[in-house]
């Protein structure tokens, strides 16, 4: 516990150091401003205590890891935004109210699931249809014809190629392959060491994202495999939080030594802060103008949409910028019902999590853990819960884990001493924990 807490408040040392002499002075332009707020330091130092006590330490299980990755992307950094940078105290106790409630919620034992028969089988067979598919849809479609794999350029190309490869159903579909499909299957064939394989998914993987011009396309599969890598001996959180802080202390090196910010930019401003700035705007916006109440989405049938825009562009041009103010389920829960929608939020990713436990035995834990790290940081940072769950997959990853999981069924069942094969049919080389 004495090390978790040492790791916790390093990391948010970090966070504070960046914050003050870096993402202020450098990217002071898009709305970051030094403010200090003592009372705000106060409560976020006795927060710090708690958090601890609240973060596991040991990553055994999906609810564990949300749990951590909540911690250190979420509340951390809303920590940093409020003591330095003008945040309110609703924003301290966002994302550490939504802790508490997925700590609760999750805690005791999993479901119990009754495997599908052949359902690995079904697994293979519906991920190498759906990449394949999609990637034959994509050349069909001109997906070759502003191929770019210069990360700099990205976003000359991102529309263009977005009217070519992903509409209609087939803008479901890309997200699925790119965000789901993919990097599970790059956590599983590392798993089972098949490494030629893995190679091969890698090379699609450069493909899709010449096609698609979305960095976490090659982003995802990378957070999977290096989540299986950290925990697969002993799966504690912060041996996770340290191999992140090694991540972000290379990228502030590149930054200061070569001027280089691209991979600053990615990592500490977007990844780290860019989801806090964005929820101080929809507290204002959203607080000032009233909430949606999902008027947009599972309750358009009954409620009014108020706007001609989506509500990240909303809050893009409230600010001035004119982009897509991206933000994770913490401010879009706000943006529905304040504070209540947050709570909403919470419950039915406790309810997910839960769910995906079931999955985590002594033997699938690590992998299964691993295959929903990716998902999770989108959801945290970058989409609202209802479309993470339909536009960018967590309900087709749960079926694609029950079915990954599922036994084996070979001669004779479970109860009459057959051994379960789980995920990769027994080849991954699993430890018990």
């Amino acid at each position: 516990m004495i090390r978790l807490f040492l790791v916790i408040a390093a990391l948010r040392t970090f966070y504070d150091l960046v914050f003050v002499f870096y993402i202020v002075p450098i990217w002071g332009y898009l709305g970051y401003s030094f403010e200090f707020n003592a009372l705000g330091g106060i409560l976020a130092l006795l927060q710090l205590l708690v958090l601890t006590a609240l973060t596991p330490v040991r990553v055994e299980k999906p609810s564990d890891l949300a749990l951590t990755l909540l911690s250190a992307f979420l509340v951390l950094p809303f920590q940093t935004l409020v003591v330095f940078g003008g945040g309110s105290l609703l924003q301290l106790a966002s994302p550490f109210l939504s802790l508490v409630i997925i700590k609760l919620l999750t805690s005791g034992p999993a479901y119990r699931m009754r495997p599908v028969k052949q359902g690995y089988s079904v697994y293979v067979a519906f991920s190498i249809c759906a990449i394949f598919g999609y990637l034959a849809f994509a050349v069909a479609s001109g997906g070759l014809s502003n191929f770019n794999i210069d990360i700099t350029r990205v976003y000359d190309f991102r529309e263009i190629q977005k009217a070519e490869i992903q509409s209609g159903v087939f803008a479901y579909m890309g997200n699925w392959v790119y965000k789901i499909i993919i990097p599970m299957a790059a956590v599983l064939l590392y798993a089972q060491k098949r490494y030629v394989a893995l190679c091969g998914l890698l090379v699609l993987v450069l493909a899709f994202f010449g096609m698609s011009n979305h960095k976490t396309t090659l982003v995802l599969p990378f957070v999977g495999i290096g989540v299986y890598h950290v925990m697969r001996r002993r799966p504690t959180s912060h041996k996770i939080i340290l191999g992140f802080i090694a991540l972000l202390v290379v990228s502030m090196a590149v930054a200061l030594l070569t001027d280089n910010h691209l991979l600053a930019s990615f990592l500490v401003r977007r990844a780290i802060f860019a989801s806090g700035a964005n929820f101080m705007n929809y507290e204002i916006f959203f607080g000032e103008f009233g909430h949606l109440y999902w008027s947009n989405s599972v309750l358009s049938a009954f409620l009014d949409y108020q706007y001609e825009i989506s509500p990240s562009l909303i809050i893009g041009e409230y600010v001035g910028s004119g982009a897509n103010a991206n933000s994770g389920y913490i401010a879009s829960g706000y943006m529905h019902a304040g504070i209540f929608g947050i709570v909403i939020y919470s419950v039915i990713l406790a309810a997910y999590l839960k769910f995906l436990d079931s999955f985590a035995g002594t033997q699938n834990g690590t992998i299964v853990t691993a295959v929903v790290a990716g998902p999770l940081l989108h959801l945290y940072q970058n989409v609202d819960l209802v479309i993470a769950f339909n536009t960018h997959g967590l309900a087709l990853l749960a079926i694609l884990v029950y079915l990954a999981a599922s036994v084996e069924q070979r001669g004779s069942n479970t109860a009459s001493g057959a051994r379960p094969r789980p995920l990769g049919q027994g080849l991954t080389p699993y430890r018990k924990v």
